[in-house]
């Protein structure tokens, strides 16, 4: 897949939807799951856990420091560098919660990037 922007964006916004996955999991010791796949237009990766789910004021975890993880380990900035770094190449990045628990973190981008002008 090709990423148009800088790989190591993805990376870091991907890492930030696994580690979560990860952590979110510890406490129920269940699964995450990651599936991709692509389009003839797009890319996308999922990651899904049965964790503990999303925080009350989920409209808001693209906020710094809104986080429903312990404030003493984490600032509540991932997300929010996730997206941005996502946004840099012109992906998106959203939450959803799963039906009984857990969240679905999906990052898409497209595979045929616009061309970037400079005046």
């Amino acid at each position: 897949m090709v990423v148009g922007g800088d790989p190591d964006l993805l990376k870091l916004a991907l890492g930030n939807a696994l580690r979560n996955a990860v952590e979110a999991s510890e406490t129920t010791q269940t699964k995450v799951v990651v599936n991709c796949g692509a389009t003839s237009q797009d890319a996308w990766v999922a990651v899904l856990d049965d964790g503990v789910g999303l925080p009350e004021a989920s409209d808001r975890v693209w906020e710094p420091g809104i986080t429903k993880k312990s404030k003493q380990k984490h600032f509540g900035w991932g997300l929010p560098i996730a997206q941005r770094a996502v946004h840099s190449f012109g992906g998106s990045i959203r939450l959803q919660p799963r039906e009984h628990g857990g969240t679905v973190c999906e990052i898409r981008w497209s595979l045929h990037p616009k061309e970037v002008t400079t005046a």
